[in-house]
């Protein structure tokens, strides 16, 4: 049995023996762990009696030479078993695929003092058991996905923080920018970033160069066909009890050879944008709007896109059920022959944008998609969906994964792309183990059966462990 599989059954006997944090009743539970490893301060531990394991004892290490300086390790281990029916809509040369995606990564958070640190990680990922080609986002041997310098100065309640280096990024719902986190290897940038923070405000300035990825050791490098750079705010303090907080938001991005119905062309875009979203008793929302505009080749770029998530939770009855409705109508190319591109670029966004199976690209499309949330027990969660997916303009093709048209299906009059049947869970066992669980059937629409594609089954097994 590969090492791979071997890891995954014995991730959870990692929990033997170990209480969750808080069971002694004695300490608080330390932070859960964030999307952004970087983001987690653990200077309270420099106090020993807020340690509360092995574990722990890594968070701190008091560095002498410095006053408070000191050093944080941490890591994941993470192994992903996929098995999918119409791999790729059965347009792959293998129909039927199952594999398992392995993951570690390791990191080093050096404090040298309260003003400067250091944050480098190292990672390694594999694929084992695929038939079908390994996508440039599954495979890299051994590489190093973050690797930056930091400076921050207090300016009375606020604090000025500038960086440079390899680093992940993630705003707002990770609907244009995301670290990509359910593929095998995460999103990483080159960049340049200077951010602002205190009183309710935060303001991020960013340059920055996506990485190319490969496969072979400390081999990764600058992708010269993009920049991307911007302007990113959060208002989260609103002055009424009901008022939303809000987002604003300006994203650049150059990319040269972009691949659209229109044609291929250097792609010089805009995007300006906003977020509002609250949570008031059992009503939460979530709504993005975002207008684009730009050159694209000789022709200008006119695209839009409206994104909502809407729910009410029944806080005070058995499983916490909690009503969602998310819906989205995103901008496609009514015409490929005129001077204008209308078709929305969702820029970086989380691959597993509407499901796991990741299939599905936001362009062109408008979707309803009702779903139910419980929370089973103590960690538990369940979710249960139907996503409706229909191509917004006829004329304009379905695309797909890593961003480009599916051929053929901008000669169909089809709109129906499909609809997707969706079964999440999950189980955070304690602070360090999460098991995770997810079934999607895509039901092939008019437009995806003009080019024969079928149906897929879509069925994911995950456990990671984080420290």
């Amino acid at each position: 049995m590969p090492m791979a599989y071997r890891s995954l059954l014995l991730l959870p006997s990692l929990t033997m023996g170990f209480p969750a944090y808080g069971e002694s009743g004695t300490e608080p539970a330390p932070p859960a762990f964030k999307t952004l490893r970087y983001e987690e301060n653990y200077r309270a531990m420099k106090d020993p009696k807020k340690r509360h394991g092995l574990g722990d004892d890594v968070k701190y290490i008091a560095l002498p030479f410095l006053p408070d300086a000191y050093l944080s390790l941490g890591g994941e281990l993470r192994e992903r078993y996929q098995n999918l029916h119409g791999y790729e809509f059965g347009l792959a040369e293998f129909k039927d695929d199952d594999y398992l995606l392995h993951r570690v990564l390791l990191h080093g958070d050096l404090h040298l003092g309260k003003h400067f640190r250091t944050f480098v990680q190292f990672g390694s990922h594999y694929v084992f058991g695929k038939a079908n080609e390994k996508s440039p986002v599954e495979e890299d041997h051994f590489d190093l996905p973050q690797g930056f310098a930091e400076v921050q100065w207090p300016l009375g309640s606020h604090t000025l923080t500038i960086r440079g280096g390899r680093q992940e990024m993630s705003f707002g719902s990770e609907r244009l920018v995301s670290v990509r986190n359910n593929p095998n290897i995460r999103r990483s940038f080159d960049a340049v970033r200077a951010g602002f923070k205190g009183g309710g405000f935060t303001v991020d300035a960013f340059y920055a160069v996506p990485l190319e990825l490969r496969r072979g050791v400390l081999d990764d490098r600058d992708d010269d066909g993009q920049r991307f750079w911007g302007l990113y705010s959060v208002f989260n303090r609103p002055a009424a009890r009901y008022a939303p907080n809000m987002d604003f938001y300006y994203l650049g991005l150059d990319r040269s050879g972009a691949d659209y119905t229109q044609g291929i062309a250097d792609e010089h875009r805009h995007t300006l944008g906003t977020r509002l979203w609250q949570r008031s008793g059992s009503w939460d929302y979530n709504f993005e709007f975002a207008y684009q505009f730009g050159r694209f080749g000789k022709d200008a770029i006119s695209a839009w896109t409206a994104a909502s998530d809407t729910g009410y939770r029944w806080a005070h009855v058995a499983l916490k059920p909690r009503l969602g409705l998310k819906m989205d109508i995103i901008s496609g190319d009514d015409n490929p022959h005129d001077r204008t591109l209308k078709t929305f670029n969702p820029l970086f966004p989380k691959l597993a944008y509407f499901s796991e199976n990741a299939l599905v690209v936001p362009a062109n499309l408008m979707n309803i998609y009702p779903y139910v949330d419980f929370e089973i027990a103590e960690g538990v969660e369940l979710s249960l969906g139907w996503d409706f997916l229909w191509r917004y303009s006829v004329h304009d093709a379905f695309y797909v994964n890593p961003f480009q048209p599916l051929e053929g299906t901008e000669q169909s009059r089809e709109r129906s792309i499909g609809s997707e049947l969706t079964l999440d869970a999950g189980w955070q066992v304690n602070r360090n183990i999460q098991l995770n669980f997810a079934y999607v059937h895509l039901f092939t629409g008019g437009s995806l059966r003009s080019v024969k594609a079928e149906d897929v089954d879509f069925l994911m097994l995950m456990a990671s462990y984080r420290f």
